[in-house]
């Protein structure tokens, strides 16, 4: 980020009237025991843990095409947290003196928000190593009202949770690490050798807006420049938020460290929307295959903990998050996770969950996204067998829409009432059509992502190219 960005930060910033409360989750990483032999790994029944108490769990790996079966590993390491603060901070009474010099304590994984709701706000980064320093945040239309958590000296994992934001409001956020012994100041951590600099968010408005704009790419993790292209046209295109249909990362053997290879296949080519919005990934094969797994554990889930949401009850399993639910107005995603199938745990405790989410009466209409399509006619048709099981619990739910990857293509078919839509071509690398499609559907071998507009009677849904050309639209109507 160039510097006149940063620069652009308040230098005279007044105190909130009314201060907000912050609850902060810190997190530090654990360790656990080497993985035994290759054997089809065990399906324990573990209790879910509190979110206080995140997890990086140990989980087992499949292989990089076919997901099949994979090696089990240790038991998980639990993270000891940082309680979170029972006081309401106090507002800034004196603007926070900010360097414009990088601080000596990078990233290793940079500031990115999570998660937002009406009145929350959850952001996530890990430091090079521990060191003081303050989240400093303020609303976009008046920077005046900044505000700061302090970071405690001896984490380098941190999750903040921001609460008591208004409604429909847009926010700036910055981590500065200090103060500076000489001058008072702080720094900013740097990325790779660059300043990441200050990250946005806009809380769900109430009474929520139509139409809600989502985003959708997958199969993206090569770090090619296509990838960075369409990010820049998903940053372009007012979206609340992005849901990524996995595959996060491919061929982590290639970088030899997984922070190396989540830089340039993840952070890097997705900066534009990572820095503007909440981006809810679901897991890929290729994110929990042998080759991403570090300290016997898949990177991953390092670098996408739990995180809280008011609207839910907890639903990490064994404390990872393989399954989640984010909600806009009466609108639910279900982010799943279909190795559950082949490589992973839990399957009979994500069923009883979708089922649970499906009848919630809250909600008028549900989308499911799940990385192995129950439908697809290109390179992995086959593989969409294992889990369809799982169309009988959408057919006759209020599920107008799926969302699916693995095939690195555009997809779009119709069956018994419920759209499927493949988007697998956030990269170069791309599959063929190898089977003929039912009567409407649609194949479209380019790199793409997928603009979704969710308005109270109907879903627009169009397929964009590299350069902005619209691929394919549609219209699925709402009952």
């Amino acid at each position: 980020m160039p510097l006149s960005r940063l620069n652009a930060i308040p230098v005279s910033l007044r105190a909130w009237a009314s201060a907000l409360l912050v609850v902060v989750t810190l997190l530090a990483a654990g360790c656990v025991e080497a993985p035994a032999a290759e054997a089809l790994p065990a399906t324990a029944d573990v209790a879910e843990p509190q979110v206080e108490s995140a997890t990086l769990p140990a989980n087992p790996a499949n292989p990089a095409n076919a997901p099949t079966t994979a090696p089990t590993v240790a038991p998980t390491a639990t993270i000891e947290p940082t309680a979170a603060p029972t006081d309401i901070p106090g507002p800034t009474q004196t603007p926070v003196p900010f360097g414009d010099v990088a601080s000596g304590v990078p990233y290793r994984l940079p500031l990115v928000v999570q998660h937002v709701t009406e009145t929350t706000a959850v952001l996530f980064f890990e430091l090079h190593t521990a060191a003081p320093g303050l989240l400093i945040y303020w609303p976009e239309a008046n920077p005046a009202e900044q505000h700061t958590v302090s970071l405690p000296a001896d984490r380098s994992y941190h999750q903040v949770v921001l609460e008591g934001l208004q409604p429909g409001t847009s926010y700036a956020a910055i981590v500065g690490i200090g103060p500076e012994a000489s001058n008072g100041e702080y720094r900013e951590p740097s990325y790779r050798g660059e300043l990441w600099g200050t990250v946005t968010f806009t809380t769900t408005a109430n009474p929520v807006e139509w139409p809600l704009r989502v985003g959708v790419i997958g199969d993206s993790g090569f770090g090619e420049q296509v990838t960075f292209d369409l990010a820049q046209d998903m940053a372009a295109s007012d979206l609340d938020f992005t849901v990524h249909t996995g595959d996060v990362v491919y061929q982590m053997y290639n970088e030899g460290d997984p922070f190396e290879s989540y830089a340039f296949k993840w952070y890097q080519p997705l900066e534009a929307i990572l820095e503007r919005m909440p981006v809810y990934p679901v897991i890929g094969n290729h994110d929990v295959e042998e080759s991403a797994i570090w300290e016997d554990v898949p990177f991953y889930y390092r670098v996408f903990p739990p995180f809280p949401d008011p609207a839910f009850e907890p639903s990490a399993y064994d404390g990872r998050n393989m399954w989640y639910a984010v909600a806009y107005g009466d609108v639910q995603f279900l982010l799943l996770d279909t190795q559950v199938f082949f490589s992973e745990g839990g399957r009979a405790e994500q069923e009883a969950w979708i089922a649970e989410r499906l009848a919630d009466p809250r909600f008028r209409i549900t989308i499911p996204v799940m990385h192995v399509p129950p439908y697809s006619y290109g390179r992995h048709a086959g593989t969409g067998l294992t889990v369809r099981g799982w169309t009988t619990l959408y057919e006759g739910a209020n599920v107008p829409l799926v969302l699916s990857g693995h095939d690195h293509n555009y997809e779009r078919v119709t069956i018994n009432g419920i759209t499927y839509i493949i988007s697998g071509g956030g990269s170069a690398s791309l599959y063929p059509q190898t089977e003929d499609m039912p009567e409407g559907g649609v194949f479209i071998q380019q790199s793409h992502w997928v603009l979704l507009e969710i308005y109270e009677d109907r879903i627009e849904v169009q397929a964009r190219g590299r350069d902005g050309t619209v691929l394919d639209r549609a219209t699925i109507p709402l009952g």
